[in-house]
């Protein structure tokens, strides 16, 4: 374990063999008390990005989430679950190298043009995987309504949306719906990767089509989305994905790692 006196929680630091003057891309997490490797279900996408742009030259800096370690307290804010110890882990990140990148998934990308505005001077630029162009109220109930059998009373998945909000409130304050994550990127001047799963239940092709229209005119942000992979970029069948997904392990695609250092390295 690498640590610093700059961040809260253990950051572990992931550096290619062969390098020295290496880039860095420090990993923020989705939604939800994740780890460092991001674990959902059998499979591990943040140990994958680590391991596979080590591979291509390229360092990562990743940490349990603060929820992770520490039981939520009343009044948890979006700064004290993600944006605070994401800010630290940038300033940790530079103690490595003068080249940092931010990637955010899910959540994390939706949050990495607030991080990006608030650091911008010390980022060198944003990947985004799965970011919701919406907010969290609009993709709940998508996500509910997708994971319900039809024919469901409505009734019954409104207290299942109302119970999800009092679970997270942090996704749900006041300074949250405010948020406007599509036009804080769009006065953004930094190179951006925005990725996406064709088959994602969780972030909809929507939310990368409002991205991509929004962003178009901005010759430094790159979009592209990948048919087959779904909200953790792994490959799978059908048209849309699904949770049962989650238990099968497997690895991020090796073309998500090949355009993420190809972004990176150009």
């Amino acid at each position: 374990m690498q640590t610093g006196d700059s961040i809260r929680l253990p950051a572990l630091v992931c550096l290619p063999a062969e390098h020295t003057d290496y880039p860095i891309v420090v990993l923020v997490h989705g939604s939800g008390p994740l780890d460092k490797d991001e674990t959902v279900g059998a499979n591990t996408p943040f140990r994958d990005l680590a391991h596979g742009l080590a591979q291509r030259g390229i360092a990562t800096l990743r940490y349990d989430k603060r929820t992770h370690v520490y039981p939520p307290t009343a009044g948890l804010t979006i700064h004290d679950e993600t944006l605070d110890d994401a800010l630290s882990a940038i300033a940790l990140a530079h103690s490595y190298s003068h080249r940092v990148y931010l990637l955010g998934h899910s959540l994390g990308g939706m949050l990495a043009p607030w991080i990006g505005s608030l650091y911008s001077h010390q980022l060198q630029g944003i990947v985004m995987l799965a970011a919701p162009a919406r907010d969290f109220g609009t993709l709940l109930t998508e996500q509910i309504n997708f994971l319900t059998p039809s024919g469901m009373d409505e009734a019954y998945k409104s207290q299942l949306i109302a119970k999800s909000k009092q679970s997270m409130p942090q996704y749900f304050t006041t300074e949250m719906q405010n948020y406007q994550q599509v036009a804080v990127a769009s006065h953004l001047s930094l190179p951006m990767l925005i990725l996406q799963g064709e088959r994602d239940y969780q972030v909809r092709m929507t939310d990368y089509n409002i991205w991509q229209q929004a962003l178009s005119g901005k010759p430094q942000v790159i979009c592209k989305s990948y048919p087959k992979l779904n909200h953790l970029f792994i490959a799978g069948d059908g048209e849309i994905s699904n949770p049962t997904e989650y238990q099968i392990p497997s690895h991020i695609s090796t073309h998500v790692l090949d355009d993420i250092a190809h972004f990176i390295e150009h």
